[in-house]
């Protein structure tokens, strides 16, 4: 195009800068005459020039219209050739047989190899990481070698010369475990197991466990424990691994502290194992993490997982545990009623229909929780009662601080005589009664409605009351002054549709408070006192020792603070003491209930004293154990300061988990 411009005599520079702005053959087709004569001053030429481009397209579209036909011709051919059974190159090298597995032919595969080492009494199994000497590390082998000649392989690797970081080759036993832990049969060979497992990649262990003198002395010490003692206590880690993990976090495994390790009755200190079996209590236990697949993976720290109970060694997956455990408490429950298993999510409903049977009152009643460790030596039965009855004044009672109950369509005779049982035995067996009961109600109960007196009846009922109705009511008894419209919308919710006389206001307030708090939930307090009254009457035998139970049950911050016993030896045990009883006197009513029944179980003070101890535990694993049945507190010594004190301690209350009896 560019000769057929010039012979009629466009001037080279027009051409140029057509070039430059990529006007072309193919572009000069699409473009009409008025669009042209911006470059071609001349009409002629632009008629001229769009003439030309269409009789002549660009070579550079010729040439792909060309590509495009011979691909198309190309592919036509092939597919002709394969139709009419002519093998062209191509076609023959699609048809070469297929090889099959080539892994399957070869003499040697790559496995990965990690050291598991045996901690405790229990055998806890935990990995030796990279710094101590283990790690992850891939080898080739030979696919007939058999788990013995890997065993040598796995003790050449991690005992260089016969030694490494845990101590000599003759101090240990070993054998060879696979990627779920499980033992090896010598005589296997790694392409049986390739072939068992079809994994693409194989990870064994070698498992060391201290030889000789400490197995021995191992059996002999769980030969004379007593065999009713099926489930092992747990602890935090002991100095040895709390030393490792110093060691081993700068290098970021910050799991190595959470592989809590077990131990038996042995290992705890004598005093806190008096009378039945203890029920340890431990807000922030762990569970070992995976083992990881990836050697990259081996090396970085996980993300913890708080608040999860730390399986046994060798023992099934947790679910299979629980479900196992469950299955023995139901089969112990039906052959004896005085065990009773409860679900948290259902106590309620579960306790109300155990306690049915009128028989349960003069049984001697153990409890325990679906898939929680706690044995009950009191502070698992006080748990139960405290959540039984945080659930029940919760769902159906009305009230704030006093409330009663309400009647449904679900509890007949038989639901509120079981629940009367309920606050007979909870008070018989552990000096508990729900505080938050009104105590007009608990006094007719016991004695009668007859011997309730105009002013509980008003005392009660300012408590049944929000703080907002309480102080308008009082202010109108008092002839203070008062708002009409929030005096008559708070007697408008009790049918009282005007606003009495002076003279007669605490008249009034003590009728409303008469119905509300007797007439109205009569029905359940008669089932009640059917078959609690009697009893109750003989522990409580008058109104004032009812009046002074409750002054006695309900935690204020200077009872809770003289429950506190402790003998702190050094500066840093009475620093965090002084932290612990100054948190004490930061809490309000609901969080001083909440605090005590974190430390015994119980939301009420039924217990004459908590013992403190000190322990030195760092960093993550700075957490208290509680012993229930105790009660006891082991409270680490390690705080640096109060707000670091407050702020795990508030983490931890307001953690729902840490209610859950996590050790045995």
């Amino acid at each position: 195009m560019e000769d057929f411009l010039k012979d009629r005599g466009v001037e080279g520079t027009i051409i140029n800068k057509m070039k430059e702005e990529g006007i072309d053959e193919t572009v000069v087709s699409t473009m009409t005459a008025e669009q042209l004569s911006k470059y071609l001053p001349r009409y002629g030429d632009c008629l001229a020039a769009i003439a030309f481009s269409k009789q002549h397209p660009s070579s550079s579209l010729s040439e792909a219209s060309q590509r495009s036909k011979d691909r198309r011709i190309s592919l036509r051919d092939r597919l002709l050739a394969k139709l009419q059974g002519k093998k062209g190159d191509e076609h023959v090298r699609r048809s070469v047989p297929q090889e099959g597995n080539k892994n399957a032919k070869k003499t040697s595969r790559k496995i990965e190899l990690g050291w598991l080492h045996t901690y405790g009494a229990c055998g806890t199994l935990k990995q030796v990481r990279s710094p101590n000497g283990g790690g992850t590390r891939t080898v080739d082998i030979d696919v007939n070698a058999t788990i013995s000649e890997l065993l040598t392989t796995a003790k050449g690797l991690f005992f260089p010369n016969g030694k490494s970081k845990k101590g000599n080759e003759k101090d240990f036993d070993f054998y060879v475990a696979n990627q779920t832990h499980e033992r090896q049969e010598s005589d296997f060979t790694v392409k049986q197991i390739f072939e068992s497992t079809k994994l693409k990649i194989l990870r064994f262990y070698l498992v060391t466990s201290p030889a000789a003198t400490a197995s021995t002395d191992n059996s002999a010490d769980k030969k004379t424990q007593p065999q009713s003692k099926g489930n092992p206590f747990h602890c935090l880690p002991d100095a040895d691994t709390l030393e490792e993990f110093t060691n081993s976090s700068e290098s970021g495994d910050v799991e190595d502290l959470y592989s809590m390790r077990s131990f038996t009755d042995d290992d705890i200190p004598s005093e806190l194992l008096e009378g039945s079996n203890e029920t340890l209590f431990d807000p922030l236990l762990f569970e070992p993490l995976e083992q990881q697949e990836e050697e990259e993976l081996s090396n970085v720290p996980q993300a913890l997982q708080p608040y999860i109970q730390q399986g046994q060694p060798n023992s099934p997956p947790a679910s299979q545990e629980h479900a196992h455990s469950s299955h023995i408490q139901e089969q112990q429950q039906t052959t004896d009623p005085s065990i009773i298993t409860l679900h948290r999510t259902m106590i309620q409903e579960e306790l109300i229909q155990h306690f049915k049977n009128p028989s349960v009152i003069n049984a001697k009643l153990s409890f325990s929780f679906v898939n929680e460790r706690g044995q009950d030596a009191d502070g698992v039965s006080r748990d139960a009662y405290s959540g039984f009855w945080t659930s029940f004044l919760l769902r159906n009672t009305d009230g704030e601080t006093y409330r009663v109950p309400v009647l449904t369509n679900e509890y007949s005779l038989e639901e509120w005589e079981a629940i009367g049982r309920i606050l007979l035995k909870g008070y018989q067996d552990h000096r508990y009664l729900p505080t938050g009961l009104a105590p007009v109600f608990l006094i007719a109960i016991v004695h009668g409605e007859d011997v309730v007196s105009p002013q509980q009846l008003k005392d009660s009922f300012f408590n049944y009351l929000a703080q907002s109705e309480k102080e308008v009511l009082e202010a109108a008894c008092r002839g203070s002054l008062f708002d009409e419209d929030e005096l008559l919308g708070v007697l408008d919710r009790f049918q009282c549709h005007r606003i009495p006389q002076l003279e007669e206001m605490n008249s009034t307030v003590i009728q409303i408070a008469h119905r509300v708090l007797i007439q109205e939930p009569k029905y359940a307090l008669d089932a009640m006192r059917n078959v609690s009254g009697n009893t109750l009457q003989l522990l409580l035998p008058d109104i004032a020792s009812i009046s002074s139970i409750y002054t006695k049950l309900n935690p204020t911050v200077t009872k809770v603070l003289g429950l506190l016993h402790a003998s702190p030896t050094t500066k840093e045990e009475n620093a965090s003491f002084g932290f612990l009883k100054r948190f004490v006197r930061g809490r309000n009513n609901e969080q001083l209930k909440q605090f005590i029944r974190f430390l015994t179980g119980s939301d009420v003070v039924c217990v004459d004293k908590i013992e403190v101890t000190f322990v030195l535990r760092y960093g993550k694993g700075r957490v208290p154990t509680i012993h229930t049945c105790g009660p006891t507190l082991e409270l680490p010594s390690t705080y640096v300061n109060f707000p670091d004190f407050r702020s795990e301690w508030e983490s931890i209350l307001s953690n729902t988990d840490s209610m859950e009896m996590s050790i045995a």
